[in-house]
Parts: structure tokens; C-alpha cells; sequence
């Protein structure tokens, strides 16, 4: 059988999840194979959400710098959990952020320059550039930049 041939062949299968259904989603016949076939599929995920029209209209709304809906939010964080599946967790783990906060992660995940950020939260860009240089000292318990917490952002 098939399997059987797979085995002797040490030919594993790389799986995905589609809705409640597990299937085969490709092989590889080593571990590290079937990593660099993972990381290259959470990579296309990511290419194909920046290039969704959900995320254009979301980030036309952004760059006109127009108020975001709670909604709007919901649906932003359900989006951001398909891309990013251990985003939020990974984040809450570290601390028990508040919602603004919370927020300017969310964002900055998006690539929201601070100013843009600003516009759409109504508060001055000295107001986010604290957020995000306070998140980074009571995560790390060290000094550091917002853009420290934004490249930090980025890697999860």
C-alpha cells in the first residue's frame, strides 16, 4: 500500500488544517524538510493576507486615518489569529495588555508606521511612541525604543 511504501521510503507527510478536516498538504523525507515546507507555507499565508482584499480596504480605512469600529477590531484580531495563530497568546503571555495597548499591537502587526497609528487611535504620536517603548520595558524589564518593540512585534 501506499502507506507502507511511504514508510519504507521514510516519506512523512506535512499536514494542514482546512476548516474541521486534517489533510496532506505535502511530503518530505526529513524533518528539516518538513519545517522549510512549513515555514514556506506560513510565508504564503502571510503574502496572500497582505495581498487580500480585506486587508486593503482595512488599511485604506487606516491610511485615511478613519476611526475603527469595535467590529471592526473583532474582525481585525480573527484575521490577524488565521495569519498569526500564536500572535495574541504569545503577546498575553508576556503581559496582560490593556485594550489601546493591545491595539497599537494589532497595528504595528499590520505595518502601521506610529503616525498613521496615531491618527486612527486619536491620540498624539508622542502618546504611542510611549506605549510601545513601555510595553518594551515591562516585557524585557529593560530600556528600550518603540521601534525595539516594533521589530519585536514582527518576529511573533
Amino acid at each position: 500500500s501506499a502507506a507502507a511504501l511511504g514508510t519504507l521510503l521514510k516519506i512523512k507527510p506535512v499536514l494542514q488544517i482546512q476548516g474541521e478536516k486534517l489533510d496532506s498538504f505535502a511530503k518530505a523525507r526529513t524533518s528539516s524538510q518538513g519545517k522549510a515546507i512549513m515555514a514556506n507555507a506560513m510565508k504564503n499565508v502571510e503574502t496572500d493576507f497582505f495581498q487580500s482584499d480585506y486587508y486593503h480596504m482595512i488599511r485604506s480605512r487606516i491610511d485615511a486615518g478613519e476611526n475603527i469600529k469595535l467590529n471592526d477590531w473583532k474582525e481585525l484580531e480573527r484575521q490577524l489569529r488565521i495569519v498569526y495563530p500564536n500572535f495574541a497568546s504569545s503577546l498575553f503571555s508576556l503581559h496582560n495588555m490593556s485594550q489601546t495597548e493591545w491595539q497599537v499591537c494589532m497595528l504595528l502587526k499590520l505595518r502601521v508606521k506610529p503616525a498613521d497609528i496615531a491618527l486612527v487611535l486619536k491620540k498624539d504620536k508622542s502618546s504611542i511612541s510611549s506605549i510601545r517603548s513601555r510595553l518594551y520595558r515591562k516585557v524585557f524589564d529593560k530600556p528600550g525604543t518603540g521601534k525595539d518593540w516594533d521589530e519585536f512585534i514582527l518576529t511573533l
